[in-house]
């Protein structure tokens, strides 16, 4: 439910008024409560008729990063017919889809799409984000872009974070009583992502292409039970192509998750009947799966020893990853 801003100006407060005077676009813009990641703050711009999408980037301020983002948004636009929905950058007064804040935090402003999250409890929101995933798949494989993107494909993960040994793990078992309790899992993810790393060449001889990487309920929309856009291309690379219908299978194998084995089947199934896989890569999809998994948890780790995040986040990221992959022992999606 959005709500509108009640509190004293903070500093959150001042950033966004900051932001919007960028926007000549804007005449009485009205500021109201929207849905924000662990990446960055968001605040829906209601301005007459019209509505916005404002986002602070908390987690860089690499301009090349957005500057990436937003190149692929106006490529997509330029497709027809439009294979699904994706945001489109708005202008500041400078001509720029990027936005420098006097603290140096970087600001993008999206024309708003009406829509909801889908949710993982309902059949019909997960085959049609898969669907919709497939398609925005198809979209971004026809894509030429000659930039070098800001982010690593997945498989390169013996590169893309600090090793994970023993001494490392009991640095972060030894901040509270609670993460000493999790070192089993900890050294269960440690032997995976080791196992994993082997499997480079195997991963990269898949078919590859440009992907979202990190669809999941939180950064789609759905109108009338139908998943209609996907948002958040922050970190759009070049990557096996099946990684996004593993990134999918990732986000839904958690322990709270009810009726699993049957919910993966519809998501594969739905993906798949809007963008066929080689068998080469169907057989490698369980451990492609597990990359995620482990790439997430050792996001977070790293988040953890920089003291962005507290221990109960890391705990549940832990548990979720070591979840998923005893899971994938006995599972084959």
């Amino acid at each position: 439910m959005e709500q509108q801003e009640q509190s004293s100006p903070s500093l959150e407060t001042q950033l966004i008024n900051e932001a919007l005077t960028f926007y000549s676009c804007l005449e009485q813009p009205t500021i109201l409560v929207g849905h924000s990641g662990m990446n960055n703050t968001t605040r829906i711009v209601r301005d007459g008729n019209k509505q916005y999408n404002l986002r602070i980037y908390n987690n860089h301020q690499d301009k090349s990063k957005l500057q990436f983002e937003h190149e692929v948004l106006q490529l997509l636009q330029l497709q027809s017919p439009l294979h699904i929905m994706s945001p489109i950058p708005v202008m500041n007064r400078f001509d720029s889809t990027i936005t420098e804040l006097s603290n140096g935090k970087l600001v993008a402003m999206f024309h708003y799409i009406e829509g909801d999250r889908p949710s993982i409890d309902r059949v019909e929101h997960i085959a049609w984000l898969a669907t919709a995933t497939a398609k925005l798949s198809k979209a971004l494989a026809s894509l030429s872009i000659d930039t070098i993107p800001a982010y690593s494909p997945y498989y390169e993960i013996a590169t893309n974070y600090e090793p994970l040994d023993e001494d490392r793990i009991d640095k972060v078992c030894s901040t509270t009583d609670t993460l000493s309790q999790l070192k089993p899992q900890l050294l269960r993810i440690m032997q995976e992502r080791s196992w994993l790393e082997s499997m480079a060449p195997q991963f990269t001889a898949l078919p590859q292409q440009w992907i979202h990487g990190d669809i999941n309920c939180s950064n789609a929309l759905c109108l009338n039970d139908q998943v209609v856009a996907i948002l958040d291309f922050e970190f759009v690379t070049r990557d096996v192509r099946a990684m996004e219908l593993a990134v999918l299978l990732a986000e839904l194998i958690k322990p709270n998750t009810d009726n699993l084995n049957y919910k993966i089947q519809v998501m594969k199934n739905a993906f798949i009947k809007e963008l066929p896989l080689q068998e080469e890569e169907l057989s490698l999809l369980e451990h492609l799966v597990k990359l995620r998994v482990v790439d997430v948890a050792m996001h977070f780790i790293g988040r953890y020893e920089d003291r962005l995040d507290d221990e109960q986040v890391l705990t549940n990221i832990i548990n979720n990853a070591d979840y998923a992959i005893t899971y994938l022992k006995s599972f084959h999606v």
